[in-house]
C-alpha cells in the first residue's frame, strides 16, 4: 500500500504498474503546491472549466475539459465564419442574378455544400484524428461541415439533446450575452446584440420583430455591401423540426419555403432585393476584424516563398499551421500575426468610411471579439506562466464524430499546449481501449493502465472502425453512446482524483441510501443578489463522528448547456462506490473527495438567457448576470461549509538513484 501511494504521489496518478522503482522523498529540494481543488466539466461546462481554470490556475490542481465547443475560440471562430455563416455566393454573382429577374429565394442563389455551385472554401480540411493515428489504409476522418442554410446535426444517437436549429440560435444568443457580440461594431445599448438593436425593439413580440426588422442604411461590408447601397437588416429565421428524423432534420436544413418565425437579434443580413426579409440566398455578414492575408509572420503566402512548388514543395518556409504537426506555424492559423499584410480600412473592410479602426496604423478587432478572445482558453493557456502550468494536470476528451466539432476545437487547444510541455509529460490516446488492461474485456474507468496517462492527457473517444449501427447509436458523437457517456464522466473524475498525493484507498462503508451524502444545498449570493443552489456528493463515512477531523479535496463538475445540476446527484452512487471499495481486496479504487455541481442553468423568471450561463459575467453588466463572480463566491462557501482540505507545499519525490 505504501509503495502504491508513493508511486501515485510521484506521477500524479493513483497506481503504478509492477516493477516501478521505489520512490524516496528528499529532505530538501523542489516542492509542488497542492490546493486540493480540481475543476472539470462537459460541453458548455467543459469550455467553462478551461476558462475558469486557466484564468486562476493557482486555485486548482487539475483541469478537466470534456467536449467543449468553446475550448478554443480561434477554432470556433473559424467554424462559425466558414461553416455556420458560410456558403453565400459572391456579390457579383448575386447581383447578376437580380439583374436577370431572380428573387434570390431558391438554391440557385446559394453556393452551399449541397448546391451545384458549392464554394471550395467551405469544404472539410481539418482532420478529426491526426493522420499518424490512423491504421494503414484507413480513410481519414474529417471535420463535420455546414453552411448557413444547412447546420449539420448528425445522427440523433449520442447528440445529447435535440439541438434543433432554433435551439442552436438560442445557444448563440446565450454565447453573445455571455461573451459579447464578437461579429460587429459595438452596440452600446444592447452589448450582446447586433448594431441597431434597441431595448425597445427587443421588448416587442417575435411576430412584431419579424414584421418590423431593424434597418441600417449605409452599413458597409467589404464582401456584400462595399458601396453601402443596400439596407442591412435583422431578420427572422426558419426552424426545421422533423419527428421522422429525415435528412433535412439531420442537416438542420431550412428551405426557401420554410416559414421564417424565429427572430434573430445577434446577426445582420444584406437585403439585396429590398423586400424587408432575408431571402434564401441573401448573405449574413460579419464585420469582426480588419481583413488580412493569413500568410504568417514572414508576410509571404506559400506561392511567394522562394522554392515554392505546389506538389514537391508546397510550404517552403515550413510555417503552415497544423495543430498536430506544426502547432507553432502562423500561416493559415486564423489569427492575425504581426508582419501579415492587412487593410487598414476599419472593421467594415471598406476604405474611406471613417470606420472603427480605419487608418490608425494597426490591425483591429471589434471590441466584442477582443472580449471573446480574452476569455479564450487557448490564449489563456498561452499566457500562463511556466510555473503555473507546471503545477497543473490537464485532461481533455473529445468525440471523433462530434457534430459540434469539439474534436477540432480540442485539437487546436492541444496545439497551444504542445510547445509548452515536454513530450515526456503529455500524451494523446485514441479511445478508452488504449488504457484497458489486456485481460479486461471492457474498459473500466476506475481501474485501468494509469501508466499510460501523463500530467497532460488528451483522449479522443469513438471507434475508427465503427459500423453504421454504432455510428447511429452515437459512437464518438457529442456525448457518445450510453457507455461512452458514463465512461467519460467517471474517467475525468478518476483522472482528477489521481492528481492528489497520498491517496486514501482504505475501504469504507458505502453510503448508498443514506441521507446527507448527496443532495442540493444553497447560499445567498452577494454577486447575484439572490439565493443560489448547487449539488454535492460527499465521500463515504464523511458524517461518522470518528472522522470529524478528516478533511477532503474537492472537485467541481460543471454541467452542459440545458442541463441542471440537480440531475447530476444520481450519478453520485457510482462515485461513492469507487471511493468505498473495488474489485481488488483491501482497497478502494479512488481516494476520498467531495464533488460539487455548480448551477449554470438559466431561469426564466430572473435570468436574461435561454439555457446556459457559461459561468461568465455577462456583457450587460447587470448584477443578475455576474455568474463568474458567483462561481468564485461558491468556492469560498464550500470551503467554509464543508471540511475541505487546506493547501500545502509538498516535496516532489525523486526516483531512487536520481
Amino acid at each position: 500500500m505504501l509503495r502504491l501511494m508513493t508511486c501515485g504521489f510521484a506521477l500524479g496518478l493513483v497506481a503504478c504498474g509492477p516493477g516501478e522503482p521505489e520512490i524516496v522523498a528528499p529532505d530538501e529540494g523542489p516542492t509542488r503546491r497542492y490546493v486540493y481543488r480540481g475543476i472539470s466539466g462537459v460541453s458548455m461546462g467543459g469550455g467553462a472549466s478551461a476558462t475558469l481554470g486557466f484564468r486562476q490556475p493557482d486555485r486548482f490542481d487539475f483541469v478537466g475539459i470534456m467536449g467543449g465547443p468553446l475550448a478554443d475560440a480561434t477554432s470556433f471562430g473559424r467554424m462559425l465564419r466558414r461553416g455556420w455563416m458560410g456558403g453565400f455566393c459572391d456579390l457579383e454573382f448575386l447581383e447578376a442574378l437580380m439583374a436577370s429577374g431572380h428573387d434570390l429565394d431558391d438554391e440557385r442563389a446559394f453556393c452551399g455544400l449541397y448546391t451545384d455551385q458549392a464554394r471550395a472554401d467551405i469544404q472539410a480540411t481539418e482532420y478529426a484524428v491526426p493522420k499518424e493515428f490512423l491504421p494503414a489504409g484507413q480513410e481519414p476522418l474529417l471535420e463535420a461541415v455546414s453552411d448557413y442554410n444547412n447546420w449539420w446535426r448528425g445522427p440523433q444517437g449520442g447528440r445529447g439533446g435535440s439541438f434543433h436549429r432554433d435551439k442552436l440560435f438560442n445557444s448563440f444568443e446565450d454565447i453573445s450575452k455571455s461573451f459579447g457580440n464578437a461579429l460587429y461594431h459595438p452596440n452600446e445599448e444592447v452589448p450582446w446584440a447586433a448594431p441597431g438593436v434597441t431595448k425597445a425593439w427587443l421588448d416587442q413580440s417575435p411576430e412584431e420583430r419579424c414584421a418590423n426588422p431593424v434597418v441600417l442604411e449605409s452599413y458597409y461590408n467589404a464582401e456584400y455591401n462595399p458601396r453601402g447601397d443596400y439596407p442591412v437588416i435583422t431578420f427572422c429565421e426558419g426552424v426545421h423540426r422533423d419527428p421522422d428524423r429525415s435528412a433535412e432534420a439531420q442537416l438542420g436544413r431550412i428551405l426557401p419555403e420554410t416559414p421564417r418565425t424565429k427572430s434573430v437579434a445577434v446577426l445582420l443580413a444584406v437585403d439585396l432585393n429590398r423586400n424587408g426579409r432575408r431571402d434564401y440566398g441573401e448573405p449574413v455578414i460579419m464585420n469582426a476584424y480588419e481583413r488580412y492575408r493569413d500568410w504568417g509572420v514572414d508576410g509571404l503566402g506559400n506561392s511567394d516563398e522562394p522554392g515554392y512548388d505546389p506538389v514537391s514543395n508546397p510550404d517552403p518556409h515550413g510555417d503552415d499551421f497544423d495543430p498536430q504537426s506544426n502547432p507553432t506555424g502562423t500561416e493559415r492559423d486564423w489569427r492575425f500575426q504581426p508582419g501579415e499584410p492587412f487593410d487598414d480600412f476599419g472593421l467594415d473592410g471598406v476604405d474611406g468610411t471613417n470606420d472603427l479602426g480605419e487608418g490608425n496604423g494597426q490591425h483591429d478587432y471589434s471590441p466584442g471579439w477582443q472580449h471573446f478572445t480574452s476569455l479564450d482558453a487557448g490564449r489563456l493557456l498561452e499566457e500562463m506562466s511556466d510555473e503555473q502550468l507546471a503545477r497543473l494536470d490537464i485532461y481533455m476528451d473529445a468525440g471523433i464524430r462530434d457534430f459540434l466539432n469539439t474534436v477540432i476545437h480540442s485539437n487546436w487547444l492541444w496545439a497551444r499546449l504542445m510547445p509548452r510541455v515536454p513530450a515526456r509529460n503529455r500524451t494523446q490516446l485514441l479511445d478508452f481501449d488504449a488504457l484497458r488492461w489486456p485481460e479486461d474485456r471492457v474498459f473500466n474507468p476506475n481501474y485501468f493502465d494509469r501508466d499510460k496517462l501523463k500530467p497532460f492527457t488528451y483522449l479522443r473517444y469513438g471507434h475508427l472502425d465503427a459500423n453504421q449501427n454504432q455510428v447511429l447509436s452515437g459512437d464518438g458523437n457529442h456525448v457518445g453512446t450510453v457507455s461512452q457517456v458514463l465512461g467519460r464522466i467517471q474517467m475525468v473524475l478518476s483522472v482528477g482524483q489521481g492528481t492528489w498525493p497520498n491517496p486514501d484507498l482504505e475501504p469504507r462503508r458505502n453510503p448508498a441510501g443514506q441521507d446527507g451524502y448527496g443532495g442540493v444545498d444553497s447560499f445567498e449570493s452577494v454577486a447575484l443578489g439572490r439565493t443560489r443552489t448547487f449539488s454535492y456528493v460527499l465521500p463515504p463515512e464523511y458524517h461518522d463522528p470518528e472522522r470529524a477531523d478528516e478533511r477532503y479535496p474537492v472537485l467541481y463538475f460543471l454541467h452542459g448547456q440545458g442541463q441542471e445540476h440537480e440531475g447530476m446527484v444520481a450519478s453520485g452512487i457510482f462515485f461513492q462506490t469507487a471511493m468505498a471499495e473495488s474489485q481488488r481486496p483491501g482497497m478502494s479504487d479512488w481516494t476520498k473527495f467531495i464533488i460539487i455541481f455548480p448551477d449554470g442553468h438559466c431561469y426564466d423568471d430572473v435570468d436574461d438567457c435561454h439555457s446556459g450561463t457559461f459561468w461568465n459575467d455577462f456583457v450587460t453588466g447587470e448584477q443578475r448576470s455576474r455568474f463568474e463572480e458567483d462561481f468564485w463566491e461558491l468556492l469560498d462557501v464550500v470551503d467554509n461549509r464543508y471540511r475541505t482540505r487546506q493547501p500545502e507545499d509538498l516535496p516532489i519525490p525523486l526516483a531512487e538513484g536520481d
